[in-house]
C-alpha cells in the first residue's frame, strides 16, 4: 500500500508540471503575437491621464511611434512610413496626432491641420480622448488613406504657371500646389494639386472634394493649353505667357524695332536729298508775295465780312508778314485762343506748324504767358473768381439764364514734391482749406502734412449757356464727405456773391459723394435727400444733388457684365416694359 502511494505521487506532480509548462508556452506565444507596445518605459507611477494612456498604447504597425517629450507634457504619436531600399529621400511624417494635457487632440496630415469639421472620416472621433479610445483612434487612422489630390503633371504645370495657386472670383484660394510626395494608381508623384477644402483623409485614394474638383481643373487646363499653344502677340501681358511665348514676343519686338529703324533711316535720306535739291527763296520773292497780298486785300474784304475768323486770320498774317520785328507783334485775343486750342490738342503739331514758316503764329512763350497769367495755386483764388464773373458778364445774360451746375470729381495723380521757384514753396502736400487742414492736423497729431495722392476738382458749367470753367482744385489723399461739405458750400457762397446762380451739384456715385449728399438729409422732409435750401440765394431757391448719369449707366453695365456664372454680381431682369418711345427694364 505504501509502495503504491509512492508511485502515484510523482505521476501527479508530473501532470501538474506539464500543465504549467503548456500554460507558460501559450502565454509566450500570445506575448509574441501581440502588437508592439510603446517603447517608453514609465518608471514613475501612473498618476496622470497621459501616463496611463502612454502605458496602454498599442500600435497597429511599426510605422507608428511615440515621439512624446520626456516630461510627458503632451503625447505626440507619429506615423513615419519606411522607405524601401537605399533611397535618398528623407523620412517624412505623414500623420502627427497630438494629445494635450486636457485630453483634447489635434491631427496634422502632411503639415495640414485636419479637424472633425473638415474631414468626414473623423466625425465619430470624440472631442476628448481617454485610455480606451486612443488605441481605437490610432487603428482607425492607420486604415484611412491620405488623399492624393490631383497629381497629374499637366495640372501641376498649369497651376505652377499661375504662381502656384488658383483664385476664386471672391479672391480666396480655391486650390494650390502641395509639394508632398503622393502615391496614386501605383505611381509616385512629387507634388499634387490640393483644394483648400480637401479632407486629407479618406477611405479611398481621393476625398470627395478633390474628386469633384477634377472637372474644373480639366476645363481650366483645356483653356490654358489652347491659350498657350496660340501664337503669342506683342500686346499680351507677360504675366499671362510662358517662357517660350515671352521669347517669341521679344523676337517680334526686336524685328519691329529693326524695321522701324530702317524706315526712319530711309525717310531721313529722302529728306536730306530734298533739302539738297531745294532752293532758298530770296528777299525779292518775299516782297512779291507781300505785294500780291496787298493787291488782293480788297477781294478778301469783299469775300469775308468783318468779324469772321477767316478775315481776322488774313489780317493777322498780313500784319505779321509786314512786321520787321516778330517780338513787337500784338496778336488778336481770338487768334491767341485758337492757337492755345491747337497747342493743347497737340504741342508737337503746333511746334511743327509754326516752325515751317508758312504761316505766322504766336510763339510758345507767348502762349505760356497767357496760360499762366494767374499764379496756379491750390484752393480758391479771388483772381479766378473775378475772371469767371467777367466772362459771365461779357455774355450779357439776363438773370433768368445765369444758372450753373457745380461739378465735383477726384482724380489720381502722381505722388511727389516740386519746388516752385517763383514762390519758393514746396508743392505736393495735401491742402484742403484752412478748416480741413487744421482738423487733419489735430486728428493725425502731426504738424507735417502728407504727400497728396489725388486731386479734387470743382468745375462750373453753364446750364442755359455755354460755360466750362475749372474753378478750384485741392490736393488730398482721398476726400471724405466731411471734407467736401465746407469746400462745396464755400464755392456756392463765392458764386452766389458774384451773381452766378448755382442750381445743382453733380458728382459720380463714389461713397464720399453719397455721404456728402446724405449729410443734408432731414428726417422731417423725405425729399431733402436730393435737394436742400440754398442759404446764400437772394430768392428762395433749392440746390439739387444729381448723380452723374454716365456713371450710373456705367455702373448698371458693369453689374450686368459681372452677373454671370462665378460672377461678383447677381442681377436678374424681371420685367421688360416696351413703350412707344422708350423701353424700361426693371431689374433687382
Amino acid at each position: 500500500m505504501v509502495l503504491q502511494i509512492r508511485l502515484e505521487m510523482p505521476r501527479k506532480f508530473f501532470f501538474q508540471h506539464r500543465k504549467k509548462a503548456e500554460k507558460d508556452k501559450r502565454l509566450k506565444h500570445q506575448k509574441t503575437d501581440s502588437p508592439a507596445r510603446s517603447p517608453l518605459v514609465n518608471s514613475l507611477p501612473s498618476t496622470s491621464p497621459l501616463q496611463q494612456i502612454c502605458s496602454a498604447l498599442t500600435f497597429p504597425s511599426t510605422e507608428w511611434s511615440n515621439q512624446s517629450p520626456a516630461d510627458l507634457s503632451k503625447l505626440q504619436i507619429c506615423k513615419i512610413p519606411q522607405i524601401c531600399g537605399n533611397s535618398s529621400q528623407p523620412l517624412r511624417i505623414v500623420m502627427n496626432l497630438t494629445i494635450n494635457a486636457d485630453l483634447s487632440w489635434s491631427l496634422f496630415v502632411h503639415e495640414h491641420k485636419v479637424t472633425r469639421a473638415i474631414c468626414s472620416s473623423l466625425e465619430e472621433f470624440p472631442t476628448r480622448l481617454d485610455v480606451g479610445s486612443v488605441n481605437n483612434v490610432i487603428h482607425t487612422l492607420d486604415k484611412l488613406k491620405v488623399c492624393a489630390g490631383q497629381p497629374d503633371p499637366s495640372f501641376v504645370m498649369m497651376v505652377s504657371a499661375k504662381k502656384g495657386k488658383i483664385l476664386s472670383p471672391d479672391g480666396s484660394v480655391a486650390a494650390q500646389v502641395d509639394n508632398v510626395p503622393v502615391e496614386f494608381g501605383g505611381s509616385n508623384y512629387d507634388s499634387t494639386i490640393r483644394t483648400s477644402k480637401c479632407e486629407m483623409l479618406s477611405k479611398y485614394s481621393k476625398c470627395s472634394v478633390c474628386t469633384k474638383y477634377r472637372a474644373n481643373l480639366r476645363t481650366m487646363y483645356h483653356r490654358w493649353n489652347n491659350a498657350s499653344t496660340a501664337s503669342s502677340s506683342v500686346f499680351i501681358n507677360e504675366r499671362y505667357m510662358k517662357t517660350p511665348q515671352k521669347i517669341d514676343k521679344i523676337n517680334q519686338l526686336r524685328s519691329r524695332a529693326y524695321k522701324a529703324e530702317q524706315a526712319v533711316r530711309i525717310l531721313t535720306q529722302k529728306v536730306q536729298k530734298l533739302i539738297a535739291k531745294g532752293e532758298q527763296l530770296d528777299t525779292g520773292f518775299q516782297s512779291d508775295l507781300l505785294a500780291i497780298m496787298h493787291d488782293n486785300q480788297g477781294r478778301v474784304k469783299e469775300a469775308y465780312p468783318e468779324g469772321s475768323f477767316a478775315r481776322l486770320f488774313w489780317d493777322e498774317q498780313l500784319k505779321a508778314a509786314t512786321s520787321s520785328n516778330s517780338k513787337q507783334i500784338r496778336w488778336h485775343p481770338v487768334l491767341v485762343k485758337w492757337c492755345l486750342n491747337l497747342k493743347l490738342l497737340s504741342s508737337s503739331a503746333y511746334h511743327a506748324l509754326r516752325s515751317t514758316g508758312f504761316i505766322k503764329l504766336p510763339s510758345e512763350r507767348t502762349l505760356f504767358d497767357y496760360t499762366h497769367y494767374y499764379t496756379n495755386k491750390v484752393g480758391f483764388q479771388e483772381e479766378v473768381n473775378q475772371q469767371l464773373a467777367e466772362e459771365v458778364k461779357r455774355l450779357s445774360l439776363p438773370d433768368s439764364r445765369k444758372f450753373v451746375s457745380l461739378l465735383i470729381d477726384e482724380m489720381k495723380i502722381k505722388e511727389g514734391l516740386v519746388y516752385n521757384k517763383h514762390s519758393g514753396e514746396i508743392m505736393g502736400f495735401t491742402s484742403l482749406g484752412d478748416i480741413n487742414d487744421d482738423l487733419l492736423r489735430l486728428e493725425q497729431d502731426s504738424e507735417l502734412p502728407k504727400v497728396a495722392k489725388q486731386l479734387l476738382t470743382i468745375m462750373v458749367r453753364g446750364i442755359l449757356f455755354h460755360l466750362n470753367f475749372p474753378y478750384a482744385h485741392f490736393a488730398s489723399i482721398g476726400a471724405t464727405g466731411d471734407v467736401l461739405f465746407p469746400l462745396v458750400w464755400e464755392a456756392i457762397y463765392r458764386l452766389e456773391s458774384s451773381e452766378i446762380k448755382v442750381l445743382c451739384v453733380t458728382a459720380d456715385g463714389a461713397s464720399t459723394n453719397r455721404k456728402f449728399f446724405r449729410m443734408h438729409y432731414d428726417s422731417n422732409d423725405p425729399k431733402s435727400l436730393y435737394k436742400t435750401k440754398n442759404p446764400y440765394a437772394l430768392d428762395d431757391r433749392y440746390i439739387y444733388f444729381v448723380a452723374d448719369p454716365p456713371h450710373l449707366i456705367k455702373t448698371v453695365r458693369n453689374c450686368w457684365s459681372h452677373s454671370c456664372v462665378n460672377g461678383t454680381r447677381l442681377m436678374q431682369v424681371y420685367h421688360i416694359l416696351v413703350c412707344k418711345h422708350c423701353m424700361l427694364i426693371l431689374v433687382l
